[in-house]
């Protein structure tokens, strides 16, 4: 009763930091703007300043999230809050207090969903805090509207779609792009699992274009907008947007949207950031219909009876895997003992004994009648998909240890173990769900110190899948993809993406 008590305290107060520090961004933002330095830059250095603050401290919160959130708000007009440079009016200060409490509270709401219903809060997706912002100036701009009968215009006097497209302003499209892509690499070079360092990198970005994109003659403030936009698409993680071309397009739609949407909710804080997460959404809309058509997004029953019975649909092979395969069946076929290095590339059909391809297979995974039968499970699965590389890490006292495993280095081996209290393992405890690294993104300590060489230069994607018991991570999957082809990698994360997503609650 006690600890639940603590429990519950604890929640209380982090909430109330998520507030405060959202708070903080937001008056902060509004006071940096009104020494006459342009809301990008406002943005981004009271965002870059608590990132700081909050990585010195050792801060594994999102407090700097919060104070990134508030900023977005920070950068509504102050034509909105009836500002006055002349001397600050009381009407200014009440509703810079009134925007900046709206703002903190429906963030750390998000927090408090993000904590109860993690599959529903778009956490990973870019321009997320920007939504948030985005709503909470909207909610605000409706009670003046309507509790003081405030009259707002949110859009310009100008057409919105002006019959003549302006050329230059096409170049916005290009700045969002590259914003997004140099946002992306800045993410992989001062990578963390502190998340603190995924302001730094956006804030920076932000800073740059706010500091040298807008003094462009003419079009500056436009290109420096588009560029802030495109940052925010930066900031999704590895597993909403795997690939470079995928922070491509999205920032490609985030310069399109941004173009279209420029003479709309002007002055509205967060705007920029709702344009991305519209973008990044897009971005998954897209890469999920093409994968749909594709036959990606198959059931793994269907998978594995394909595999079961020969006929394989829908496989894009090249041709050492075509001969391999041959080979296969042939040794198959001959009745010829299987080695272990045709495992994972091995299909079965109808004239191959099912229980001896089995049997040779779990001799090649290292303490498998130790694994539980939905465990069991699982491995056939990613073995049917030819991974036979892995590790299992489970919970012993104070540290996860290889329990079992398939393939990997006997350096990865001895290496491999993370301590209950690790950052590492904090951050799976948080995220709560199945996480896809690229190579890039594995370029951290906490990764290739333990990895072997020989593991870490063949590795294509690591995929990390948690395992829960009453909500507590009990275990995890370490799931090397060595395929040379990374669309194939990327087939493979959406097959075991779709499994644990349809078999998640077996794993609790």
């Amino acid at each position: 009763m006690l600890e639940d008590k603590k429990k519950v305290y604890l929640i209380i107060l982090k909430l109330f930091l998520y507030f405060f520090y959202c708070f903080i961004g937001t008056i902060g933002t509004i006071v940096v703007v009104l020494l006459d330095i342009n809301s990008i830059v406002a943005s981004s250095l009271v965002s870059i300043i608590v990132a700081f603050f909050t990585v010195t401290i050792n801060d594994e919160n999102h407090f700097s999230w919060a104070t990134f959130c508030g900023s977005f708000a920070g950068m509504t007009s102050l034509a909105i809050l009836e500002a006055n440079y002349s001397s600050l009016s009381i009407n200014f200060i009440l509703n810079s207090l009134v925007l900046a409490t709206i703002t903190s509270f429906i963030y750390a709401l998000s927090e408090f969903i993000s904590y109860k219903f993690p599959k529903v809060s778009f956490d990973g997706y870019g321009g997320r805090l920007g939504t948030i912002a985005f709503i909470s100036v909207i909610l605000y701009i409706l009670i003046l509207k309507f509790g003081f009968n405030k009259n707002f215009n949110f859009f310009s006097n100008e057409n919105i779609f002006k019959t003549k497209l302006d050329y230059f302003l096409l170049f916005a499209i290009v700045s969002s792009i590259i914003a997004s892509l140099i946002s992306m690499e800045i993410k992989n070079t001062v990578s963390s699992l502190n998340e603190n360092y995924k302001v730094i990198t956006v804030a920076t970005t932000g800073l740059i274009g706010g500091i040298l994109i807008t003094k462009i003659p003419e079009y500056g403030l436009d290109y420096g907008l588009a560029w802030y936009t495109g940052a925010f698409v930066g900031m999704s993680s590895y597993y909403v947007l795997m690939l470079k071309r995928h922070f491509f397009i999205s920032g490609l739609f985030a310069g399109i949207y941004f173009i279209l949407t420029r003479n709309i909710f002007i002055g509205v804080g967060g705007k920029l950031g709702f344009i991305s997460f519209l973008s990044v959404i897009s971005m998954r809309i897209l890469s999920n219909g093409y994968n749909f058509l594709k036959g990606y997004f198959k059931p793994p029953d269907k998978i594995i009876e394909e595999l079961e019975s020969g006929n394989i649909e829908d496989q894009r092979v090249d041709d050492n895997y075509a001969e391999k395969l041959v080979e296969n069946l042939l040794k198959a076929k001959d009745k010829i003992n299987i080695s272990q290095n045709d495992i994972g590339n091995f299909v079965i059909g109808e004239k191959i004994d099912i229980q001896q391809y089995e049997e040779e297979k779990k001799k090649n995974i290292h303490y498998f009648e130790l694994l539980s039968k939905k465990e069991q499970d699982f491995v056939k699965f990613i073995n049917s998909i030819g991974i036979n590389v892995w590790c299992y890490l489970k919970k012993d006292k104070d540290e996860f240890n290889i329990f079992s495993y398939q393939g990997i280095d006997d350096e990865t081996f001895y290496n491999v173990r993370y301590r209950v209290e690790s950052k590492f393992i904090s951050i799976l405890n948080k995220e709560k769900r199945i996480i896809a690294f690229s190579k890039k993104g594995l370029n951290q300590p906490i990764f290739y110190n333990k990895i072997s060489k020989n593991d870490f230069n063949k590795l294509s994607i690591l995929i990390i899948v948690p395992i829960f018991n009453n909500n507590i991570l009990n275990a995890f999957f370490f799931i090397f993809d060595k395929s040379k082809d990374i669309e194939y990698s990327k087939r493979n994360y959406y097959r075991i993406y779709e499994f644990y997503k349809n078999n998640f609650n077996f794993f609790n």
